[in-house]
């Protein structure tokens, strides 16, 4: 970190001797503010700064100029907030209020509202990607408070609540902290470890406790009890179902009770945990409702209270008041409450509740203010949620009766409900005095919920008898949700943290808290002192003082209750919650009680014991465990609860608090810094709306088709078809204002969204894919086999697996391509080259499969077939199940760059904004090429993707260049596909394309592979020569080369200046294609200027035939080649930059040096490849005129055992007594073979001009045809492999070679080296 802190320092001592310099004042308090800063600096960097190192930079030198000196900086952008959307009137609040606080601060606000149900994934998805200059702070819902700690967002406010604030120079304490409830306030902070106190990270605007409501005229007029057990409320609400009331006059009975059985309303959570809660926490809020503290830390235990009597039970009573509540929608229905919190979305009950369709529920604060408005107005009922005689040993695992001992805060009541009706004690009189102190303690609650009035002499009632028998009860009201909360970015410059801090501190002040809170359809609840208290501004605007008294009583007496149960703030709140609904959903749609449960538990059991997730356990057992205050956690602080301001009366375990663990959040913060600066209002307007993307080449079109969906229609009833298309718009319109995505146009099946940048769109349809498989589709549509639900599990393969070591030489130098630091590579079709290192900086930097590495030695693999046998098809019951389809299969393609404004249409009449054109057109094509549940790019978008920030959680694969129609050019085209579901490669059908032109990743060859290295002969010499003219004829070489590869079928692993590298299933295509490639080079058009240079230019050789003619042959011309190949296991991978297969093993270090070893013109192979090829595919050599001579065996630096060498080559079919191509001979030394043309009969030519012959024959025309290749091969041997001074050839290697010729020539005959 020391070169971290180089340049603060530097840039301090500066200001500091400017400082001097200029006179200013130098005192001892001046130099003390110095070594302050000084200390900040230093602590900063010594630990990582999660708002990037500029960023707290510039923040410290603002700070420090700020307090050394007294300069302030005028702010040169608005204050960004993000705030939930809760409606007309709520959003109108929020923006008047945003508007007086640039006339307080000087300093415009610009709010960006988002539907409130989606606030906490916009936070989550800003500070998991790190986008810095975003929003300064937000109001969100405390559910995601426990993902926000992990990324280290919250600003710590401990001060703030403390010490009055300073505005324009006044002192005022604008938040009075002192007035927040105790159970607000401590339910607002974390402790943090490094600190060893507890530290403030939000400020509560709201306070959410359930309540249980009831029509008191209608329980007095039939003399109903109010309930005091779940059980009870079933029996009242049978009552009231049975006796068919038509209290509102719409003709239709009112229902018993208020349950919202839609899914899309997110209440079924809320209702069943608010059942659940009283038989399983009876011993404090530490024991907790979800998870099971003593066993949250086994990591071989599933810590869910899920399989248990408790829930059972608590789902039976679900199941009955279900079937006693409106049953005029279905499970599936949307909710009406659209874009709520989930909290907040019973609304829509409270609603039904105050119309009079249903007679009693329970509900937040809605239900009271809809009540406020209804026609029954001053008969509203309200009694603390109602709880259990019976809880749950978690020990024997049974259901037991509550006693003194093991319910300490249960109230001992008669045995059953007493016949004391509403008529004679009603909560008219029972409530009135509830609220007349703020700490009103359940000591003053009776056993139905009400509270006996106070007044100056109170009656004196007789003493009632005994009862026969008695009861403890259990009771656990249930904070659902908790309640808005703001909070300041930890992330924001200093001086728009203040800000931000300034902003909220006015939000939350009394005063703007009982705006907010008597607002008739604001989802605000009281959770201030006054709020409780001051009965009298409730009545001024306009609420009943019957109605209300009854309301704060219950609501203050519940948070002031010892055995509150508090919920969900841990990371994966969302994801518990969801399992809960699921499970609901399964029940009300007919599923047993039995199996809704095990369906439960297993949900849990599979994310919470997967190996993989020991991490997650992790934070989630730190985290839960201090939310519940396990073990006492708020003694950490030095203090008791009783010590805090504004505490009295409030019971000793409410300092509650979230711990982030330190080694969790280093980890999660090292993975997810990057250097990202986005958009400051993220394309968003002022009022929340994306922007349309305009003209520009990072404007990306994204079509999404449903594959086949023609034929799904005509497969499915007409009404299934709308649901499924109504489900699916849903699904894509929820997610795309996440993503700043703009719906241009969607017909049936299709949709055209625009993105504006090729990562969202990205981003867009990965979590769309993921988000599908989550639908609650129709049971018809998951029927068809093209729809219907595919596990996979991963398999290893079942051949002998070799070890690494065996694979890899992991002691060996690393080859990396010949000076790819220092050239700038070509690449054929537009890839972008790359080198070896950056795949080293990612380390496995892609899928590795496991096939891959325990492919059998022998057997070869496309990428696509070893997928295949990576995974296998699992049964839903299986517990490494991984689903990988479910529902109707959606295909994607992205197209980047809109370049006419012709191709963007406005429309006046319903200010849609369209798009046509080209890049439509593209992105059209791109899509229908993509199989189901595929994502496709073009080439321009993959080249505008920050891969380097996105490979860790998705893969892009290089799919192949394909001529999708015959109107468009060839494209490259990339698949795009989220980690979590790689199982899809393996059931990815091919590209639908007219022709593919080049292979991709899925064709290249895995397992035991043939790897080819090919070198340009002095390319660094060219370059250095003249490097325009170098890279020309380079770029003619990848052109060339490249052509030959796709011939023979090969695999470019690299392409890069003067290396071009590629891979090959068999060893015969790998030959083939490197001495092709030799020939192909002589008939380039190279630049004359290139000919001209002693590397290239042209060389001739002059023979005569039998008959007496003389052909001039060309051996070389133009760039000369050296290649080196051999076979063997590999390690494949795809590469997270390119998409492309990259290898690893010892067999690339060997080819590499069989190459670095070959003179030009040299096609050299291993043993290994030349046995192979001559085994499977000697027809093919044959048949190609290829032979192969060993040159012996040799140990080549960096490899460790000796390998023999075959020299390759292209030879005649007949061949003469004495040949020319038998020999071996040294590469320079063109002299040698002048005199052994010259001492032979028809001799006396040289090279390049005179004739020649061999051993007293004329050369034959078969001799010096395919481009001169016997005569190249008899002019060039690998000069490594000799002694200084002589030259090497086995004996016996060729028999057309003597000892006479081999010593007239000055060639040692070696023996055979074993």
């Amino acid at each position: 970190m020391a070169h971290r802190c180089f340049l603060p320092f530097v840039l301090l001592l500066v200001a500091c001797s400017f400082s001097m310099a200029a006179g200013q004042d130098t005192s001892d308090n001046k130099l003390l503010c110095m070594a302050e800063m000084v200390s900040n600096i230093e602590n900063s960097c010594s630990r990582p700064d999660i708002s990037g190192y500029y960023v707290a930079l510039e923040s410290l030198l603002k700070d420090y100029l700020k307090k050394c000196f007294h300069t302030n900086f005028t702010s040169n952008r608005a204050l960004h907030t993000m705030l939930p959307d809760l409606g007309t009137d709520v959003t109108s609040y929020l923006k008047s209020l945003s508007d007086s606080f640039k006339d307080l601060e000087g300093i415009e606000v610009g709010p960006t509202f988002i539907p409130a149900a989606q606030i906490n994934s916009e936070i989550e998805f800003e500070l998991e990607h790190n986008l810095t200059n975003s929003h300064d702070g937000w109001i969100l819902d405390p559910m995601g408070i426990g993902s926000i700690f992990n990324y280290d967002g919250f600003q710590d406010l401990t001060e703030v609540v403390r010490d009055p604030l300073v505005v324009n120079n006044v002192s005022t304490d604008v938040i009075h902290w002192a007035g927040v409830h105790p159970y607000f306030q401590n339910t607002s902070v974390y402790y943090d470890s490094t600190q060893r106190k507890f530290v403030v990270v939000v400020l509560p605007l709201d306070g959410n406790i359930k309540l249980l409501y009831y029509r008191r005229d209608v329980f007095d007029s039939y003399k109903l009890s109010v309930p005091r057990t779940w059980e009870e409320v079933v029996d009242v609400a049978t009552k009231l179902q049975s006796l068919k009331l038509d209290l509102n006059d719409d003709g239709l009975a009112d229902y018993g009770f208020c349950f919202d059985r839609r899914t899309d309303c997110h209440q079924g959570y809320f209702d069943l945990m608010s059942i659940l809660a009283p038989y399983l926490q009876y011993n404090g809020s530490s024991q907790g409702v979800v998870f099971d503290p003593n066993t949250i830390r086994l990591t071989d235990k599933n810590p869910a209270l899920v399989d248990n009597p408790a829930m059972t039970r608590a789902l039976q009573l679900y199941s009955q008041l279900i079937a006693l509540s409106p049953a005029d929608t279905n499970v599936t229905d949307t909710c009406d409450v659209s874009g709520a919190a989930p909290a907040d979305a019973g609304v829509s009950m409270a609603a039904r509740f105050a119309n009079g369709s249903c007679l009693m529920g329970v509900g937040l604060g809605s239900f009271f203010k809809a009540f406020n408005a209804s026609a029954y107005r001053g008969q509203l009922g309200v009694a603390l949620m109602p709880g259990s005689f019976e809880v749950l040993n978690r020990t024997s695992n049974q259901l037991v009766n509550c006693t003194a001992e093991l319910c300490p805060f249960a109230t001992h009541v008669p045995a059953t409900n007493p016949a004391v009706t509403t008529s004679t004690l009603t909560d008219s009189t029972a409530d009135a005095a509830a609220p007349a102190a703020a700490n009103v303690s359940s000591s003053s609650a009776s056993g139905n919920g009400s509270v006996l009035a106070a007044s100056p002499s109170p009656p004196q009632l007789p003493p009632p008898p005994p009862p026969v028998a008695t009861r403890w009860l259990n009771r656990a009201p249930f904070a659902a949700g908790g309640g808005w909360v703001a909070a300041v970015s930890a992330r924001t410059p200093s001086d728009y943290r203040n800000l931000s801090i300034d902003f909220f501190a006015q939000l939350s002040s009394p005063e703007e808290s009982w705006s907010r809170m008597l607002m008739a359809g604001s989802p605000f609840d009281p959770y201030r002192l006054e709020h409780f208290s001051n009965l009298s501004r409730w009545v001024e605007a306009g609420y009943l003082e019957n109605d209300t008294t009854a309301y704060l009583g219950r609501a203050n007496e519940s948070f002031n209750h010892p055995n509150i149960v508090l919920d969900l703030r841990t990371p994966s709140t969302k994801t518990f919650r969801d399992i809960y609904e699921s499970g609901l959903a399964n029940l009300t749609s007919g599923s047993s009680v039995d199996s809704v449960v095990a369906l439960m538990n297993a949900s849990f059991a599979k994310l919470l014991l997967d190996p993989q997730q020991k991490a997650l356990r992790t934070l989630l057992a730190d985290t839960y465990l201090a939310t519940i205050n396990y073990n006492n956690i708020q003694f950490l602080n030095g203090t008791s609860s009783t010590d805090s301001k504004g505490g009295e009366g409030s019971p000793s375990w409410l300092p509650i608090a979230i711990v982030l663990p330190t080694v969790g959040a280093l980890l999660l913060i090292a993975a997810g810094v990057v250097y990202e600066v986005r958009n400051t209002r993220k394309h968003k307007n002022l009022f929340g709306k994306v922007v349309p993307p305009g003209v520009g080449p990072d404007t990306t079109i994204l079509v999404s088709e449903i594959q086949d969906f023609a034929q799904l229609a005509k497969s499915l009833p007409a009404e299934v078809v709308d649901r499924l298309l109504k489900d699916h718009h849903d699904c894509l319109r929820r997610l795309l204002l996440r993503h700043s995505g703009y719906e241009g146009s969607c017909e049936a099946d299709s949709f055209v969204l625009a993105f504006h940048s090729p990562k969202d769109a990205l981003l867009f349809a990965m979590e769309a894919q993921a988000a599908l498989l989550q639908v609650v589709w129709p049971a018809d549509v998951l029927a068809l086999p093209a729809c219907a639900p595919l596990y996979v599990q991963g398999i290893m393969s079942t051949a002998k697996p070799k070890a690494l070591d065996d694979i890899l030489d992991v002691g060996d130098e690393p080859i990396a391509p010949a000076s790819a630091s220092k050239m700038k590579g070509f690449s054929p079709a537009g890839l972008r080259s790359h080198d070896h290192s950056r795949a080293n900086h990612f380390g496995s930097s892609g899928a590795t499969l496991p096939s891959l590495v325990n492919v059998p030695a022998t057997e070869t693999y496309t990428f696509s077939n070893a997928c295949r046998r990576a995974w296998k098809e699992a049964s839903k019951d299986d517990p490494n199940k991984v689903l990988i389809f479910r529902g109707p299969r959606l295909r994607m393609g992205l197209h980047a760059g809109v370049h006419s404004e012709h191709d963007i249409s406005h429309s006046k009449a319903d200010g849609r904004t369209t798009y046509s054109g080209d890049t439509v057109v593209m992105a059209r094509a791109v899509a229908q090429a993509a199989q189901g549940g595929t994502v496709l790019l073009s080439e321009e978008t993959y080249k505008k993707l920050p891969l380097e920030r996105l490979w860790d959680k998705y893969l892009v694969l290089h799919m192949g260049e394909h001529r999708l129609r015959d109107t468009l050019p060839n494209l490259n085209l990339y698949h795009a596909l989220n980690r979590t579901l790689e199982g899809r490669l393996a059931y990815v059908g091919p590209i639908s394309s007219l022709l593919q032109v080049d292979p991709g990743v899925l064709d290249a060859p895995v397992g035991c592979v043939t790897v080819a290295f090919m070198y340009v002969v002095g390319a660094q010499t060219l370059l250095s020569w003249n490097a325009d003219v170098a890279q020309q004829a380079i770029k003619i070489f990848h052109t060339v080369v490249g052509d030959e590869l796709k011939r023979r079928k090969g695999y470019l692993v690299e392409a890069v200046d003067g290396l071009f590298l590629a891979a090959f299933q068999r060893p015969s295509d790998a030959i083939l294609w490197a001495l092709e490639c030799n020939e192909a080079m002589i008939k380039q058009d190279w630049p004359e200027d290139l000919l001209a240079h002693e590397l290239c230019e042209e060389l001739v050789i002059s023979a005569p035939t039998k008959e007496g003619e003389v052909i001039n042959t060309v051996v070389f011309r133009g760039l000369r080649l050296k290649t080196g190949v051999d076979t063997g296991q590999v390690l494949g991978e795809v590469h997270a930059m390119t998409g492309r297969m990259t290898y690893r093993g010892k067999v690339m270090n060997r080819a590499a040096r069989i190459a670095s070893t070959a003179s030009t013109g040299q096609v050299l192979c291993s043993s290994d490849s030349w046995q192979l090829a001559m085994t499977a595919d000697a027809q093919v050599m044959l048949s190609n005129k290829v032979s192969g001579t060993s040159l012996g065996q040799f140990r080549l630096k960096g490899v460790a055992e000796k390998i023999e060498i075959h020299h390759c080559r292209k030879v005649s079919n007949v061949a003469p007594a004495r040949r020319a191509s038998s020999l071996v001979m040294s590469m320079a030394d063109h002299w040698k073979w002048e005199q052994h043309l010259s001492a032979h009969a028809g001799g006396g030519g040289g090279v390049g001009g005179g004739v020649g012959g061999v051993g007293g024959g004329a050369v034959g025309p078969e001799d010096i045809l395919l481009g001169g290749d016997s005569l190249r091969g008899a002019m060039l041997s690998p000069r490594s492999f000799t002694r200084p001074g002589s030259f090497r050839q086995r004996k016996n290697s060729d028999t057309q070679l003597d000892a006479a010729n081999a010593a007239h020539l000055g060639i040692e005959l070696a023996p055979d080296e074993v």
